[in-house]
């Protein structure tokens, strides 16, 4: 049960007039235009299958590939398969070891 706070020091109380309409209900306004990420014009996707290589575990060319910077500032390229859901990070062509991952994106306390 909740406890009523009582009105403001000032004896005002403002209270938001009704707007008829509950906000979680409401649908969020759709992004006009298509961002495309090909030549041929088709939206661009996480999803879709690219010609970057493949699963080093089944051979799977269906990757979600990803560019990005660990904490210490080392830029990886990060590989997730659809198949086999095998994970694996590089530099600089290289395959990291997870626990090598795991150290270099841990911030040190100061």
């Amino acid at each position: 049960m909740l406890k009523e706070s009582g009105k403001p020091a000032d004896g005002v109380e403002v209270v938001p007039p009704p707007t008829g309409e509950n906000p979680m209900n409401s649908i969020p306004a759709q992004r006009t235009g298509i961002t495309t990420g090909t030549a041929s014009g088709t939206p661009a996707s996480l999803t879709q299958v690219r010609q970057s290589g493949s699963c080093p575990s089944c051979a799977s060319s269906r990757l979600t590939v990803l560019a990005m910077t660990l904490t210490d500032g080392t830029p990886v390229r990060f590989a997730s398969c659809h198949d086999c859901e095998h994970r694996s990070w590089s530099h600089d062509g290289e395959e990291l070891q997870f626990a090598d991952v795991i150290a270099r994106a841990t911030k040190t306390k100061v």
